[in-house]
């Protein structure tokens, strides 16, 4: 039993990794969906994706962590539309003129341009 056991838990393992590997897949979709509507909608400058789908650690409830640049507008109502494009995932954009210094390390240390 104990082989059999071993049997479906890499199994289950597999299947794990295989659905996580698609909802990485589609959180980058999404990424680059909102970083054009961004660009094409606001006239962001420069998007540049960071945090864990940036860095390759990506789980299951992880978000989608933007830094953007040149931004002008309303900040709320551009946040909302870009939440509902990358729906199922939660976005978080944040603007270059308003980040902290260590999140700008950060960007610039893990930083993918979209």
């Amino acid at each position: 039993m104990t082989q059999e056991f071993a049997r479906l838990k890499r199994l289950l393992n597999i299947k794990r990794e295989e659905e996580l590997d698609k909802r990485r897949a589609l959180a980058w979709q999404k990424a680059r969906e909102v970083a054009s509507f961004l660009r094409d909608v606001y006239g962001v400058q420069q998007v540049i994706l960071y945090g864990s789908l940036a860095r390759g650690d990506f789980q299951k409830m992880s978000d989608i962590d933007l830094y953007i640049r040149g931004f002008e507008g309303p900040y709320w109502q551009m946040l909302a539309r870009a939440g509902r494009l990358a729906a199922p995932f939660d976005v978080s954009i944040v603007c270059a003129e308003d980040a902290l210094p260590s999140l700008q390390e950060e960007v610039a240390r893990e930083g993918v341009e979209l």
